[in-house]
């Protein structure tokens, strides 16, 4: 087979420069257009580093003035520790297995008040998220639960994850079931199971159905209970489901 080329296909020009000229021509023609263009991009690209920049930033001032509150504050609690200890051996008491827990809003007041303040001032960022939580869950500890509600409340609305969303969505079920607002309770949990976040899935479902049940709601109660059932078979949470829903037949 003849590979000679004729002059016809020496001189018929090549597609890519084509297209390449074509390029360069619109440019031309359109250059106003053209230059407008790559500087939006460009500015638009610049802003993106700048507020990823801004924002790591901010995060870390925040990151930083919570962790200084909080060893204050922790530093507080522990000379009450040593000093509880010291009393116990004088007095020769055996030492507690268990931790006292202190009402930080008493023992540590002006440190509170700094959190409080901290978790306005930073807001949305994820360090006030823990100092929410946290507050919060020192209140549940000494049983102040309608206070603890004010900070899980806050936390869920600045949670700056789905997996923090639903773990402060979480406590907040918790916290209405103990008020004896199962209403607010179950729209808590429906709200951590939309999440589809894993680690909650069958502490909710439970707390879901046990909510169900004081409302004496039975139908939706034996619906989350075959859920577990269903979705964890031969496991300790299927047998407890089980137990709960026979106990409602």
């Amino acid at each position: 087979m003849s590979t000679h080329l004729d002059r016809k296909e020496l001189k018929r020009p090549d597609t890519f420069l084509l297209k390449a000229q074509g390029i360069v021509e619109w440019v031309g023609q359109n250059s106003k257009t053209f230059f407008v263009a790559i500087a939006f991009v460009f500015l638009a690209a610049l802003a993106i580093v700048l507020y990823n920049n801004f924002s790591a930033a901010r995060e870390a001032t925040a990151s930083t003035e919570y962790y200084e509150i909080k060893k204050g504050l922790l530093d507080k609690v522990k000379k009450l520790d040593d000093a509880t200890e010291a009393a116990d051996k004088t007095k020769k008491e055996p030492k507690k297995s268990e931790p006292k827990i202190y009402d930080l809003f008493s023992v540590a007041k002006p440190e509170t008040l700094q959190l409080e303040s901290f978790i306005t001032k930073r807001k949305g960022s994820t360090a006030a998220f823990y100092a929410a939580t946290f507050l919060g869950d020192n209140l549940m500890s000494t049983k102040q639960v309608s206070k603890a509600l004010e900070f899980y409340q806050k936390a869920a609305a600045m949670a700056p994850s789905q997996a923090l969303k639903a773990s402060a969505m979480h406590s907040l079920g918790y916290a209405y079931e103990l008020t004896n607002d199962y209403d607010k309770a179950i729209d808590s949990l429906q709200k951590v199971l939309s999440t589809n976040e894993k680690q909650f899935k069958v502490d909710s479902l439970f707390a879901l159905a046990r909510n169900y049940e004081s409302k004496l709601d039975k139908k939706n109660a034996i619906e989350q209970y075959n859920i577990l059932i269903k979705d964890y078979p031969n496991t300790d949470t299927a047998k407890n489901a089980q137990t709960r829903k026979d106990l409602l037949n």
